[in-house]
């Protein structure tokens, strides 16, 4: 796991509500440059009907939704998506998901282990 993924989780895994977020820029190949700062990776806790819900956002992009830890909906396109979200699924997940990202054929997969 990443460190910077690592200490993002620790600190969500904290809280009954809030965000944790680390801002990050992109490479922008046309202009040659660094974008913005922005969000790179967050998590947004809240509890709903006495449920724990967890949103994790790479890029802005809502990517994994865990609702008392079961996987609610999930979203990617490409292979960064699909490795930050196992991540954050066999931390918060207990392992009980696996994600991949075929580039050519297939896309985004998310299947329960």
């Amino acid at each position: 796991m990443s460190k910077q993924l690592e200490k993002l989780f620790n600190k969500a895994s904290q809280l009954t509500e809030g965000t944790v977020k680390v801002n990050g820029r992109q490479w922008d190949m046309y202009s040659r440059d660094y974008e913005e700062l922005r969000e790179k990776y967050a998590v947004e806790v809240t509890n709903e009907d006495g449920a724990r819900v967890m949103i994790f956002r790479h890029w802005g992009t809502e990517t994994a939704i865990l609702k008392a830890g079961k996987l609610v909906d999930v979203y990617g396109e490409s292979k960064s998506d699909a490795d930050s979200v196992q991540q954050f699924l066999n931390t918060f997940a207990r392992d009980a998901y696996k994600t991949h990202f075929y580039p050519v054929n297939g896309g985004f997969v998310c299947k329960e282990a």
